[in-house]
């Protein structure tokens, strides 16, 4: 029976595991894996013993400002998405200003890997409770909580100096345009970002552009 258990349980790890929270958006093989794990009610959360999500989110923010070592900064981003999915409201909310400003830390990243791996992640930010939790009423001034997230990408272009900077911050714009809603305000904000680089003095850009509208 003991053999049979430890069977099951290397089957399961060889296939892989599913979070039923933050792969929702997965086309899942149910061939390759069917093992999905349910993660506690965000109201229950605060009842996991020895789970202290403020304390890994400090971490995880600690490896991502470390600088040493690019490897770990990218992987660390990879499950960017994931952390803020499993966050409680109280927690985003209280660190805030830290996700804001590692927003723009990652869009202006020197490493073209770093920004790159973020691309693929900024989408998240747009999740309903995310984005409701991050940015608050208040910090409000005649402008949606969608402009207002919108704007760093745009003042993130506004600051960039190089054709190789300006081309991710478009790849941002472009994942952001084909995971919301097509009658949705980020998706007009990231269509017009693409459209007004089509004139940009650099030829790549004007390139880059181009394909992202296309393809989008």
């Amino acid at each position: 029976k003991q053999n049979r258990r430890e069977k099951s349980t290397t089957h399961h790890l060889l296939r892989g595991f599913r979070c039923s929270k933050c792969d929702s958006r997965v086309v899942v093989n149910q061939d390759f894996c069917s093992t999905a794990v349910h993660p506690p009610r965000s109201s229950s959360m605060e009842h996991v013993i020895g789970c202290d999500y403020t304390c890994l989110q400090s971490l995880f923010f600690q490896l991502l400002y470390d600088e040493s070592s690019e490897e770990v900064q990218v992987a660390c981003i990879g499950i960017l998405g994931r952390v803020l999915l499993h966050g409680t409201g109280d927690i985003l909310q209280s660190t805030r200003s830290e996700w804001m400003n590692c927003v723009d830390f990652l869009l202006l990243h020197q490493k073209k890997a770093i920004r790159e791996a973020f691309c693929t992640q900024i989408s998240f930010f747009f999740e309903e409770p995310i984005l409701n939790c991050l940015v608050l009423d208040m910090d409000l001034i005649n402008k949606t909580k969608e402009q207002k997230f919108m704007d760093k990408i745009k003042h993130a272009l506004a600051a960039a100096d190089d054709p190789l900077m300006f081309e991710t911050l478009l790849e941002a714009a472009a994942n952001i345009l084909i995971s919301v809603n097509i009658k949705s305000q980020p998706f007009l904000m990231s269509l017009t970002l693409l459209i007004d680089q089509l004139d940009n003095p650099h030829v790549t850009v004007r390139i880059t552009a181009s394909t992202l509208i296309k393809s989008s």
